[in-house]
């Protein structure tokens, strides 16, 4: 058996009610949905989902990454 680790988190309440409702609906606990987030996560080296509001240093190192050329 794989050994298992802990995690304690603090969360907005309202959140927490409305995604635990959310969690039911799909018969997942919210540990089992916590770490299929951390699966997808470590599968994908990226957080599973589209980031919209990016800073300003994301923005610059994105056009960086834009304007690279592969040599």
């Amino acid at each position: 058996m794989k050994e298992k680790d802990s995690i304690n988190i603090v969360i907005d309440s309202e959140i927490k009610t409305i995604a635990e409702d959310i969690f039911a609906q799909f018969g997942l606990t919210k540990s089992e949905a916590i770490e299929l987030f951390y699966r997808q996560v470590a599968i994908t080296k990226n957080i599973p989902f589209i980031q919209r509001n990016f800073n300003k240093q994301t923005i610059k190192a994105i056009e960086e990454v834009d304007h690279m050329t592969v040599s």
